[in-house]
C-alpha cells in the first residue's frame, strides 16, 4: 500500500496523494502550495456557483477539486479518470472536501465503447492508453467509453466547461461525442502537446466542428485569439477553445477578447492616451508605494527627461494601465502589449539599465515565459560580467513576489536576488524538472541573499531532500 499525504491546494482545498517527491502532483504542491499551470486559475474565476463541467483526465484531480470548490453544491463536476490507483486517491479527496457535487467515472474515453489497456507511467500524470501492443510496460486494463455515451447516461445538459487531457487521445474523444458537441457549446481546455511536439491534428478537428482557438494571457486573467501556431509560447500546454455563443457569453463577463472586439492601432492610440493623461498610472503613482522604489524614487526624478526617459514612463502606465481590471478588455490587451514592445526597444538601447527586469515581468503577465526568461538571463549575464547595478531608472521587478519586500540598505542584494528568482521562476514549470547543480546553486544563492519568496525556499528543500544532496 502507498503511503499518503495530505496537502492544500490554493489554500482552502485538501488533496490526498502518494507521498513521494517522485510524483509530479505531490512535489509541485509541496513546492507551489497550487498547481503549476496558470489556466487553473483561469478556471476557477471562470466558472460560477451551479454550473457544470466534465473534468477527461482527472488524476489527482488538481482541476476537479477546483472546479467543484468554484460551482459549489449545486453544481455538477463529473471526473474521468481509468487509473485505479489514481480513482482511488481522488475519492479520498472528494471525501474529505466533502464535495458531494462531484461524480467519478473510473474509466478512459475514446471513440468506441469497450475495453483497453491503460500504461501505468512511474508518474501517474502521463498514464496513457496503450496503442502498441508490444508494448511491455505495465499497464491495467480499463473500461473504455464516448462522450456521446454517457452524456446519456448522465442526462448532460449545459455543461459550460471541458477540461481535456487525455495524452494523444483527444481526437478520438472529439469523435465519440460527435452528438454531444452539436447539442452542447462549452468553453474546452485541452492539452496542446503531444508526445514532443504541438497536436496540429487535434487543433484541426476542433476547428472543423466550429471551435476557435484561444490562448491565456495570465496577467489579464483574459483568453485572447489565437494568431498561429506558429508563433505560440514555446512552454505553452494547453489552449482554449469554443463556438461563437460561449465566446460572447465569455467576452460580455470581461474573460475573452473577441477578434472583433481588438482595437485597431489609431482607435487604441487615442484610448490608451486618454487614459494615460490622467496621470493615475505614472510610475509616481503605482510604484512609489512599494519599499524599492521609496527608497529609489527620488533619484529617478531626477533622471534628464530625454527620449528614453519618457519611453521607460509610457512602458510603465501602460504595464499599470493593462492591470487595471475596470478598463475594458480590448484596452488592456493593447496597453501590456504596447508596454512589451516599448521594454524591449529599451532594453537594447540601455542594456546597463534594468529594463530587462520590467521585460521579464511584462513577458510573464503577457503569457511569453521564454521572452522573461531570456530578459533574466541577460540581465544576470550582464551583471556577472560589468559587476554594478544601474537602478536609475524606474522598472518593475521580474516578478510579483519579490516587489513588497523592502531591500533597506541592500538594494544591490535584493535586485540580484530578484533576477535569480525570475529565472527560476521561468526557466521552467517546476523545480521537479531540473537535477542540475546549476538550479541548486541558484537556489542556494537565493537563500544566501536573503530576499528571495519561502517558495525558493521550499524549492531548495525538496530539491535536497529528493536528490540526496546538501
Amino acid at each position: 500500500m502507498q503511503n499518503k499525504i495530505t496537502l492544500p491546494l490554493n489554500g482552502d482545498i485538501q488533496v490526498v496523494l502518494p507521498d513521494s517527491l517522485e510524483q509530479i502532483s505531490t512535489y509541485v504542491l509541496q513546492e507551489q502550495g497550487d498547481w503549476f499551470e496558470d489556466e487553473i486559475r483561469f478556471v476557477r474565476a471562470l466558472m460560477q456557483p451551479d454550473q457544470q463541467a466534465i473534468d477527461i483526465g482527472a488524476n489527482y484531480g488538481m482541476f476537479t477539486l477546483s472546479l467543484a470548490k468554484a460551482v459549489g453544491p449545486n453544481g455538477r463536476v463529473w471526473a474521468i479518470e481509468p487509473a485505479s490507483s489514481t480513482a482511488a486517491f481522488l475519492r479520498e479527496s472528494v471525501q474529505l472536501n466533502g464535495f458531494e457535487q462531484v461524480n467519478i467515472d473510473q474509466m478512459a474515453l475514446s471513440d468506441h465503447v469497450g475495453t483497453a489497456r491503460l500504461a501505468l507511467n512511474n508518474c501517474a500524470e502521463l498514464n496513457e492508453l496503450i496503442r502498441d501492443e508490444s508494448s511491455s510496460l505495465p499497464s491495467e486494463e480499463v473500461a473504455l467509453s464516448t462522450l456521446d455515451h454517457l452524456m446519456t447516461q448522465h442526462s448532460w445538459s449545459d455543461i459550460a466547461f471541458m477540461k481535456m487531457d487525455a495524452e494523444g487521445e483527444e481526437v478520438p474523444i472529439i469523435r465519440g461525442g460527435k452528438e454531444f458537441f452539436q447539442r452542447h457549446s462549452p468553453l474546452v481546455q485541452f492539452e496542446l502537446i503531444a508526445g514532443h511536439g504541438i497536436n496540429h491534428q487535434l487543433v484541426q478537428t476542433f476547428e472543423e466542428i466550429g471551435y476557435q482557438c484561444y490562448r491565456l494571457i495570465p496577467g489579464l486573467g483574459v483568453i485572447a485569439p489565437l494568431q498561429s501556431l506558429e508563433a505560440r509560447e514555446p512552454r505553452q500546454l494547453n489552449l482554449f477553445c469554443c463556438k461563437p455563443d460561449r465566446a460572447a457569453t465569455l467576452a460580455a463577463r470581461g474573460l475573452l477578447l473577441q477578434k472583433q472586439d481588438m482595437l485597431d492601432e489609431a482607435t487604441a492610440t487615442t484610448k490608451l492616451a486618454a487614459h494615460l493623461q490622467s496621470g493615475r498610472y505614472a510610475w509616481q503613482q503605482q510604484l512609489t508605494v512599494m519599499p524599492y522604489a521609496q527608497a529609489l524614487a527620488p533619484a529617478w526624478q531626477q533622471r534628464p527627461i530625454d527620449e528614453a526617459a519618457t519611453q521607460t514612463d509610457d512602458a510603465i502606465a501602460l504595464y499599470t494601465l493593462a492591470m487595471d481590471g475596470n478598463i475594458s478588455v480590448a484596452e488592456r490587451y493593447e496597453a501590456l502589449h504596447r508596454s512589451l514592445t516599448l521594454f524591449q526597444a529599451l532594453v537594447t538601447r540601455q542594456p546597463g539599465a534594468l529594463h530587462a527586469a520590467s521585460l521579464a515581468r511584462v513577458a510573464r503577465d503577457a503569457g511569453q515565459s521564454t521572452l522573461a526568461c531570456n530578459a533574466v538571463a541577460g540581465q544576470i549575464d550582464r551583471l556577472n560580467t560589468q559587476r554594478q547595478i544601474d537602478p536609475s531608472a524606474p522598472f518593475l521587478t521580474p516578478n510579483a513576489a519579490n516587489q513588497f519586500l523592502d531591500p533597506g540598505a541592500q538594494v544591490g542584494n535584493w535586485i540580484f536576488c530578484s533576477l535569480l528568482e525570475g529565472l527560476e521562476r521561468y526557466s521552467g514549470y517546476s523545480s521537479f524538472y531540473s537535477s542540475s547543480q546549476e538550479v541548486l546553486n541558484r537556489l542556494a544563492s537565493i537563500r544566501q541573499l536573503g530576499f528571495g519568496s519561502p517558495e525558493m525556499l521550499r524549492r531548495l528543500e525538496l530539491m535536497v531532500r529528493r536528490y540526496k544532496v546538501i
